[in-house]
């Protein structure tokens, strides 16, 4: 058995997971996880798959690619499931911007993160209706002596950015926001 990353790309259309999927089967694959958006009408999707028997991952995007009439961007590697993690455990936390649009305001908060070596399981950004920016990561952070700094980077970021940026653990987030994901669309 052999494992694979899979990212794919396209112009959003319908049956593209069907496609994929479909692909996958005929190559004795089965998906293991997989998580997919549509932004802006371009649909992406990420995957880790095993496949009964060992192929070239050229091929593989190949095999996928030839499921579809149009244009499709499939990039594969082999996973490598022995390697440690890079990241450390820790406890969930959410940070969330809202603010008006400008350049830099991702940049800002992942940078902080990179440099207190915290790792961003998720992301989601998106520009409402109202034109405010919304940032939506969760993360994680190995030492939690270390939050009430980070709390106050933030802040401080969000002042001189002009965004509104909190940050609460997952579990606090999750009984404080119900998050409807049709509010959250941006159309």
């Amino acid at each position: 058995m052999a494992k694979y990353i899979i990212s794919i790309t396209a112009k959003d259309d319908s049956g593209i997971v069907a496609g994929v999927s479909k692909a996958l089967v005929k190559m004795q694959g089965n998906i293991k996880a997989a998580s997919q958006t549509v932004h802006q009408g371009y649909f992406a999707m990420i995957l880790l798959c095993d496949i009964e028997d060992k192929m070239a991952p050229a091929d593989i995007a190949s095999h996928i690619e030839k499921q579809f009439s149009y244009d499709l961007h499939v990039y594969v590697t082999e996973y490598d499931g022995n390697s440690e993690p890079v990241v450390a455990d820790g406890e969930n936390y959410i940070v969330s911007v809202l603010g008006p649009d400008k350049p830099g305001i991702l940049s800002e908060v992942t940078n902080l993160m990179a440099q207190r070596h915290i790792n961003i399981e998720d992301m989601y950004c998106f520009t409402n209706s109202k034109e405010e920016f919304v940032v939506i990561l969760q993360v994680t952070i190995a030492d939690a002596r270390a939050f009430g700094v980070l709390q106050g980077q933030l802040e401080d970021i969000g002042n001189r950015l002009g965004q509104s940026i909190n940050i609460q653990h997952e579990d606090i987030f999750i009984a404080t926001n119900e998050l409807s994901l049709r509010k959250l669309k941006n159309k």
